[in-house]
């Protein structure tokens, strides 16, 4: 069940609007107990958003101080970086803990 618990939040921090996933998700989510839905409910939305700037954040910091090229892209034409930054993020799960393992995550992906 805890398993449910984290693939929900993960897919909600992950969503360009945390708040909405939640509630579009959660009434569909299997195995989840009744109090962990009652829980997830519950939970406030502001600290949920926030949750997910942050997890956003770390990514895009990640990558960048892992993949010069990147941030440079970003410096020079941010929109062109904002395009692949989405695309990237979109294709390819956040596995990745280090700067060095998401700068290869973004590596491979980029070649293919």
């Amino acid at each position: 069940m805890l398993r449910a618990v984290q693939e929900l939040l993960l897919d909600c921090l992950l969503a360009d609007d945390p708040v909405r996933a939640l509630k579009e998700l959660l009434p569909r989510a299997a195995g989840l107990s009744d109090e962990e839905r009652a829980w997830l409910a519950g939970i406030d939305a502001d600290g949920l958003a926030i949750t997910a700037l942050i997890v956003k954040k770390l990514r895009f910091e990640r990558l960048t101080l892992a993949h010069g090229e990147m941030q440079s892209l970003f410096d020079l034409d941010p929109a062109r970086f904002m395009q692949l930054y989405r695309e990237y993020t979109a294709a390819v799960p956040p596995t990745g803990y280090f700067p060095s393992q998401e700068g290869d995550l973004f590596r491979d992906w980029h070649r293919r």
